[in-house]
This record gives C-alpha cells, sequence and structure tokens, in this order.
C-alpha cells in the first residue's frame, strides 16, 4: 500500500467528520409557545402616556329635546358631567321592537344630543339583558311599511339609520341579548359596537319576507366580507358574541355585569381626543360608502374647520368693514416675492439721496417732488403708489364735485384682519350692539371723543395752532 503523508492523511480526515456530521441524527427542537399580546404592558404605556380611565359608574339624569314631550317608548338620559348621552329603546315586552313612533323619539332624541354641545358620545342600546333590538314590530307591518296609531305606512327607520350615518359625534351600540333584523342593522350603522357574552347577531329578513338592500347589505359586506354577507343574508343564521367578534361585526366582547362600564370607559377615552377631528374622521370614513351625501357631509365638515382660519376671518373683513373694503383682497396675503438686484441697487441710490437732502428745509423738500418731474419729464401720475384700486363712487365722485369734510372715524392702521373682527366682537359682547352698530361705534369714537372734549381744552387747542402747531386726535 502507497504510503498517506500526513497532509493527505488530515484532509481525509476532515472529509469522513464532515460527512458523518449530516448522518446523526436531528436533535429535538426546543417546544416553542405561542406569541401572545401583552395586554397588560399595552394598557401601561397607555395609562403612562394619558393617564387612567375611569372605570366607574355615571350618575343618569332624564333628558327631553326642545318639545318637552315625555318620551314613552326610548328613555333618553345624560351622563351628569361626562358629555355622554345614552338613549335605550324601550320595549322589552317587544324585544325592544322598534314601530314608528320609537323611530320617530329615537330621532328626536338623536337630534338634541347632535345639538347639545356639552355631549361628544352617543350610546345607544336596549332596555333590558335579552334584546338590543329586535327589528320592526311585525304586529304593525302592512303592505306599505310599517304604521301605529297616529302615521300612515312608511320605513321611517331608513331615516333613522342616515341620521346615526351623518351624526358629527360618535354613537356606540352597547349590545345584549339578541340583535337580530333591523335591529342588527342599527347596530352595523352605529360607528362602535360593544358586545356582552350573552349577545346573539344575525339577519331574519328572508324567513319573514324582509330585506334590507341599503345599508344593511353595503355595510355588512364592507364589515365581515361579501361572502360571509351572503352567507348571513342567505341562511338567516345566528352568530355568538365571538363568532361576531371574529367576522369584525363588534369591537370587543365583555362579560354581561361589566357591559356598560366598558361602554363607558370607550366614551370616556373618545372625549380626550379632539371633537373636529373625530367628526372629519367619521365623515371620511363613510364617505366611501355613502356615496354623494358622505362627500356633501365630509365637504361640509372641511368648511366649517376653514371658517376658523385667519384667511376666513380676512374674507369676514370684507363683509363686516364692506363700508372701507368693498372686497377682500386676498392677494395681500401673498408672500413678497425676493428683491431683486436693480430693487436693491435702487433702494441704495434712494437712501444716499436721502443722507444729501436731509438738511433741506420744509419748502425745499415741498418743491423737491416738482423738480424731479421737470428734470425726468414725467407726470404726477408716474408717482402715484402701484396698484391703487378706488371704489366706485368715492374718490372719483369727490373729485368732481365740492369737497367734503373728511369723516373722523377709527382706522385699523397695520392690525391682523383677525383682530378686527375681534374687536368688533368685544364691543358687541359688551354693548349688545347688532354687527353694523358695533361697527359704526368704533369708526365713530374720534368725532364723538372730540365733542367730549372740555372748552379749557379746546381753548388750548386754539393757542397752540396760532403758533403754528397742529393738533390732531390719532
Amino acid at each position: 500500500m502507497a504510503d498517506v503523508s500526513g497532509k493527505d492523511l488530515r484532509t481525509a480526515e476532515r472529509r469522513i467528520a464532515r460527512i458523518a456530521h449530516h448522518l446523526l441524527p436531528l436533535a429535538t427542537p426546543p417546544r416553542l409557545l405561542p406569541i401572545q399580546r401583552s395586554v397588560a404592558s399595552a394598557n401601561d404605556s397607555y395609562r403612562r402616556v394619558h393617564g387612567e380611565v375611569s372605570t366607574r359608574d355615571a350618575t343618569w339624569i332624564p333628558a327631553c329635546d326642545e318639545s318637552g314631550k315625555e318620551y314613552t317608548d326610548i328613555i333618553y338620559e345624560k351622563a351628569v358631567g361626562e358629555g355622554i348621552a345614552k338613549i335605550t329603546i324601550n320595549r322589552p315586552d317587544r324585544r325592544n321592537a322598534f314601530r314608528p313612533n320609537t323611530i320617530k323619539e329615537l330621532i328626536r332624541a338623536f337630534n338634541d344630543a347632535r345639538d347639545d354641545s356639552t355631549i361628544g358620545v352617543i350610546i345607544l342600546t336596549g332596555k333590558g339583558n335579552k334584546a338590543f333590538c329586535s327589528g320592526g314590530d311585525q304586529a304593525l307591518r302592512s303592505s306599505d311599511g310599517y304604521a301605529d296609531f297616529e302615521s300612515f305606512g312608511r320605513l321611517n327607520v331608513l331615516d333613522l339609520q342616515v341620521q346615526i350615518r351623518r351624526l358629527p359625534k360618535p354613537v356606540i351600540a352597547m349590545v345584549a341579548g339578541y340583535a337580530v333584523g333591523g335591529g342588527h342593522i342599527l347596530h352595523m350603522v352605529c360607528d362602535l359596537t360593544i358586545a356582552a357574552d350573552n349577545a346573539v347577531f344575525g339577519q331574519t329578513g328572508p324567513k319573514v319576507g324582509s330585506f334590507d338592500a341599503g345599508y344593511g347589505s353595503s355595510i355588512m359586506s364592507r364589515l365581515i366580507g361579501p361572502k360571509k354577507a351572503r352567507e348571513m343574508w342567505f341562511l338567516c343564521r345566528f352568530y355568538d358574541a365571538y363568532e361576531a367578534e371574529k367576522m369584525g361585526l363588534v369591537n370587543i366582547v365583555v362579560p354581561l355585569e361589566r357591559l356598560e362600564l366598558e361602554t363607558l370607559k370607550w366614551s370616556r377615552e373618545i372625549l380626550r381626543n379632539s371633537p373636529t377631528a373625530i367628526r372629519v374622521l367619521k365623515s371620511a370614513l363613510n364617505a366611501v360608502d355613502d356615496g354623494h351625501a358622505g362627500l356633501q357631509e365630509l365637504g361640509g365638515n372641511a368648511t366649517l374647520i376653514f371658517y376658523g382660519t385667519e384667511e376666513a376671518n380676512y374674507a369676514l373683513e370684507g363683509v363686516v368693514l364692506q363700508d372701507t373694503h368693498p372686497l377682500p383682497l386676498f392677494s395681500r396675503r401673498i408672500a413678497p416675492l425676493p428683491t431683486s438686484a436693480a430693487t436693491a441697487a435702487a433702494s441704495t441710490k434712494i437712501e444716499e439721496l436721502g443722507s444729501l437732502n436731509a438738511n433741506l428745509t420744509l419748502e425745499e423738500a415741498r418743491c423737491l417732488p416738482g423738480h424731479l418731474q421737470d428734470c425726468l419729464g414725467v407726470s404726477v401720475a408716474a408717482f402715484a403708489p402701484p396698484a391703487v384700486a378706488f371704489a366706485p363712487g368715492t374718490a372719483t365722485d369727490a373729485a368732481a364735485g365740492s369737497p367734503a369734510a373728511a369723516e373722523e372715524k377709527t382706522e385699523f392702521a397695520d392690525v391682523s384682519s383677525s383682530a378686527r373682527i375681534a374687536t368688533i366682537r368685544v364691543i358687541r359682547a359688551l354693548t349688545n350692539l347688532a354687527l353694523k352698530e358695533a361697527k359704526d361705534l368704533i369708526e365713530g369714537f374720534p368725532k364723538k371723543f372730540k365733542e367730549g372734549v372740555s372748552k379749557e381744552a379746546e381753548e388750548a387747542n386754539k393757542q397752540l395752532e396760532e403758533v403754528g402747531a397742529k393738533i390732531s386726535i390719532v
């Protein structure tokens, strides 16, 4: 056998070891634990930034709208010092099924909560623990809709659905028990849904010869997907709270005894945020599904935000101060262009001329513009400031007729438009005057002030004018 060198032997050993390594049995990997979300850690972070959220119960007091009519089918309450309203469908003997009168009262209550500036969140729920709402009362259904003792048949629940969608404040559905049929659609048109662990969701329309081809179909398809929406409508199955949460129909499921406390907690967290931001976000989120009506609502909210800007106040100046500002000149708001080299050179020459002419007498300074006109061969119009606009019937008419005495009035020189409007608002608040009267009071102040000057001051003014002094009220 041929001799094998030491180098070749070591190479062979490394190759054998490499091959043998792949033949070894694999070690049993350690058992991997499922990744769990640390809810406690997330809550701790929120508390550190925003502080604790109160989980105490609320003190509710009965509420009514401007009509003063008592509610029979609903309970309308507001939380003391909380900014939260609660509207409860109060027909537990009918599983909180609604009739036309129920819808009318719900619309009245929602309108009042909308107009109440102290309310920021509205809770919609049903009386008792057996049902949130079971839809329309089938005992009152007729060929032309639902009718009760004082109305003709119609589907006025559609008006309520639109109202909830367009309400500029969040509406939270607090669901315990059955939310089926039209009641299921009511919770879907709300912004958030908090469900008790005994909640049941589903559609019943096709079983009783009914359906909702509006929000009940479009929003459901958006929430849970078109396949699951078809399943819910075509099969009319019911789903428990946890199945509904998995599908995306509800935000959270809590034990029944904690349902209202959890809903209040969510409401209080919402109230910590900007109401304007919440309002516009709700419109924006709904605009995709609500078509042109949703875009109109979003556009209206954008207009309200614009009304609070300085630019809008400047435009309002043209309305309030129309005597002196016939039209708001938005070009004034444009930033000036950078100074060119020619302009800078001209400014330097003017400064040099100003230094040379600093010792001129007043009479010599008065004659200087005329001398420059003769030297340059230009008219007086060339010395007029550029872009000077005259309102019709003001300067041109005065020049054509006899000279009229200058009217003394307060002028807002070098004051921002917002300050002008603010000044007039303060005067209105102090005097309870109308807008035009407040403006006239401010502009007529110099004249009133001059009338109140004592005779001694007038005599002093006369003596000063005799020696060449000029007195004016500024």
